[in-house]
């Protein structure tokens, strides 16, 4: 990350994930040049969260948001395509406008 980020001309890195590393990850990316992060995340709910991903720790991926955050991330952007649930669609819209993640992109189907 801290060769791309001193490459002539590089301005501005964006790192999609999901987040599962990133709590302790953020900080260290943020000092190396990362500047943005775009955060896959179909629900908020830990048991389907767990059902989706087949291994997934809600509390990991949710710690690595606040962890980019912390870490002075400019933008977060939660990413979310779900085709027959438009109330989680609904749900992590709130969360992320009460979080104040200024880049939300949600499509429900």
């Amino acid at each position: 990350m801290r060769a791309i980020a001193a490459t002539p001309g590089i301005t501005d890195l964006s790192l999609t994930t999901n987040a599962t590393l990133l709590e302790r990850l953020a900080e260290p990316l943020a000092h190396a040049g990362l500047k943005r992060v775009n955060i896959s995340l179909d629900t908020l709910d830990t048991d389907k969260f767990r059902r989706i991903t087949r291994f997934g720790d809600f509390s990991r991926v949710w710690n690595g948001i606040l962890a980019a955050e912390a870490a002075g991330l400019s933008t977060l952007k939660l990413n979310t395509v779900m085709v027959a649930d438009c109330a989680t669609i609904i749900q992590l819209y709130g969360s992320a406008v009460s979080y104040h993640y200024l880049g939300v992109s949600l499509a429900c189907g």
